[in-house]
């Protein structure tokens, strides 16, 4: 007769396939002196050729094969700024000797403010040392810019097929540089520069972020004034501490009337503070002048007294007549 196939079944209910699995054939033949060859190696099915008085017997180990999965992490571009869009890569790969299914993308961490985006994979299925790479896009916000930095990590998962078992990678990180400057603008201006005694001036005094990072407890006061009256509290357009996003201004005024003592040259400085979002201090200074004068004496006009018609001359006195005799 003929070669005898050798093979093992699984039973029902069996969690995988035999296919997922190295067995390890060993066979003995209790004739000890017969010659026929016996079965070893790793396959599911094995032929053995028996001769008259073979009595063999064969064991077998099976040993599962491994499931894998790596994952590698990038950005690009890797440095932005508000309002730009990177696009973030999952290089997935099936580095085990099973096939997997399912394959997802889970953000282990996230530290940007805005919406990481949806992670779209091109296939979720992966035979051994197959790979794909999976994208989601993400857009720069104002706190990322002021935090400096936005770190991310994921972890691959899947399921070997037709199974249960999960299969999980190795976390993998990138980092996104989203670093800026802090700068802080002060100006103080007048809205007349040479005023008369009672006249009323009115100063305008600024801070603005120049920079691209916000700005916190943005102040204004006024120091070094000159004239003879102290001045009230400016008025601003905002309520002061004030924070400040990149190219917005805190705007202050506040009035002052020239007095008789003040003739000459009135000095009014600004001084501005602010911090950045590492709490670095900013200062900013400036100053305006009003020159004050006295008004010029200008006489009263006068009435015109004399009578019509011909000029009149001298003094106006009383006739005296004298008669004679």
């Amino acid at each position: 007769s003929g070669p005898i196939t050798l093979a093992e079944n699984t039973t029902t209910g069996s969690d995988s396939p035999l296919n997922y699995y190295d067995a390890a054939w060993a066979c003995t033949n209790a004739t000890t002196d017969s010659s026929t060859t016996l079965p070893d190696g790793t396959e599911a099915s094995q032929q053995v050729a028996l001769t008259a008085g073979d009595v063999v017997t064969c064991g077998i180990t099976n040993t599962p094969r491994s499931a894998g999965l790596s994952l590698v992490k990038s950005v690009a571009p890797t440095a932005a700024s508000v309002g730009d869009t990177v696009v973030y890569e999952f290089l997935v790969s099936n580095t085990g000797q099973l096939p997997v299914d399912g394959l997802v993308i889970n953000e282990s961490s996230f530290s940007g403010s805005g919406d990481p985006g949806e992670i779209t994979c091109p296939v979720t299925s992966l035979d051994p040392g197959e790979v794909t790479t999976c994208e989601a896009s993400y857009t720069a916000t104002q706190s990322d810019v002021d935090a400096g930095i936005v770190l991310t990590e994921a972890t691959a998962a899947a399921q070997v097929a037709d199974t249960a078992v999960e299969v999980d990678s190795n976390a993998s990180s990138a980092t996104l540089t989203t670093g800026g400057a802090a700068a802080l603008a002060v100006a103080k201006t007048v809205d007349q520069e040479a005023v008369m005694v009672g006249d009323v001036v009115e100063y305008t005094l600024t801070a603005t972020n120049t920079g691209s990072l916000t700005l916190h407890d943005v102040t204004l006061t006024d120091v070094g004034f000159t004239g003879a009256s102290p001045l009230d509290n400016p008025t601003c357009d905002r309520a002061v501490p004030v924070a400040l996003e990149p190219q917005q201004t805190l705007t202050c005024t506040v009035s002052y009337t020239a007095e008789l003592a003040d003739v000459g040259t009135i000095t009014n400085e600004v001084a501005g503070a602010a911090q950045d979002p590492q709490g670095n201090e900013l200062t900013g200074a400036a100053a305006a002048e009003v020159r004050v004068t006295k008004a010029a004496f200008v006489p009263p006009e006068t009435e015109d007294k004399g009578h019509a018609g011909l000029p009149t001359t001298g003094i106006d006195a009383p006739v005296l007549a004298l008669g004679a005799g």
